[in-house]
């Protein structure tokens, strides 16, 4: 390997690492409330620790587009700004040739991204909500709480008494999109003791609409009694579908041939956000390296494009993330930004490499 590769490769991925792990720190800081409150509900070390490495593959495909777009900017600005890229120049090297070590990094941490995205994603999704509900089983009333982070997004609950282990005139209302119903609880106490749900004058409505008719079931209960055991099954059955997000690229693709209608647009829109991640360090990179470039030669406008470009790539996955039941938009949406500024970008290497500044 040559020696300029070599420098431009150990120069990158220090600062890589450094952005990996500042980013990674960021994380579980902004993480730590909800790792708080899992220790506190698990009382488990080697758990804790389990669900803390498992938020790490949340932020990795971000932390490694921007740690990428970062250190290709930084590297090659070191570079040009100690005047070795104009010696290296003179030698009749051309960009292409000079920065090809980066443009093969970028492919290599492309398809890094996308493994993370594609298969350690899908399985750390799995295996927290199965420690969320271990965590579930040891205080299942702590998923009535406002400010839990074991919370159901479909479950809507009021009562008068915020104990841990008792509510008093408790309303519960929750939704179960995978049966297409809507049911009501209203208990005026329930409590949670050594392993038992006990509920007191409660009642339960049901309502459920098949391609039918309706169907409407009201059952009251003086006293009623249930073990914590049986809450996980069912919060699992009614709560906890098997989405696209939680399956492997393999098994998404197995899956689309099955499904049809709406459900088949989410399968389509989850790959294509999935090869968002794969071209994003490509065109990272590439963008860091023409823009390190202009800068040498004081073009002022340079880290004006570089800010703004990045900008415009990560709005256009949160913005794309909106059209979920359009794919095709949505692919549009995700991709052409990326092509436009880099395809901007390969023009500004081609004047610099005419020698227009």
């Amino acid at each position: 390997m040559p020696l300029l590769w070599r420098y431009l490769i150990k120069n990158f991925f220090k600062l890589f690492f450094l952005c990996i792990g500042s980013f990674l720190c960021i994380l579980i800081v902004l993480r730590a409330q909800n790792i708080a409150k899992f220790a506190a509900f698990q009382g488990n070390l080697y758990s804790t620790v389990l669900f803390t490495v498992l938020q790490l593959p949340y932020i990795l495909p971000f932390a490694i587009a921007l740690s990428a777009l970062l250190s290709s900017f930084l590297s090659v600005k070191k570079l040009s700004e100690t005047g070795a890229l104009t010696c290296i120049r003179i030698c009749g090297l051309s960009l292409i040739k000079i920065f090809f070590p980066l443009l093969c990094l970028s492919l290599w941490l492309g398809c890094i991204n996308f493994l993370l995205i594609s298969e350690i994603c899908p399985f750390c999704k799995k295996k927290t909500k199965e420690l969320l509900n271990t965590c579930l089983q040891n205080s299942p009333l702590s998923l009535l709480d406002d400010n839990s982070f074991l919370r159901s997004r479909h479950i809507l609950s009021f009562t008068s008494s915020s104990s841990p282990n008792q509510k008093k005139d408790l309303t519960l209302a929750f939704s179960t999109s995978a049966a297409g119903a809507l049911s009501l609880i209203l208990a005026s106490d329930l409590s949670y003791n050594q392993g038992f749900i006990e509920a007191s004058h409660i009642h339960m409505f049901s309502l459920s609409k098949d391609s039918v008719e309706k169907k409407t079931l009201i059952e009251s209960y003086n006293f009623l009694k249930s073990t914590s055991a049986s809450l996980v099954p069912s919060y699992r059955k009614y709560h906890h579908t098997f989405t696209f997000e939680e399956l492997s690229t393999k098994k998404c693709l197995i899956k689309l041939q099955k499904v049809d209608g709406k459900e088949r647009k989410h399968g389509v829109f989850e790959i294509l956000k999935r090869l968002f991640f794969l071209s994003t360090p490509i065109s990272f990179i590439f963008l860091g390296i023409a823009t390190s470039v202009s800068v040498s030669r004081e073009n002022k406008t340079s880290i004006s494009f570089l800010i703004a470009s990045s900008l415009i790539i990560l709005s256009s996955y949160f913005f794309g993330k909106s059209l979920e039941s359009r794919p095709v938009i949505a692919s549009l949406v995700f991709f052409v930004p990326q092509l436009f500024l880099s395809y901007l970008g390969n023009r500004r290497l081609g004047k610099i490499e005419q020698g227009v500044s």
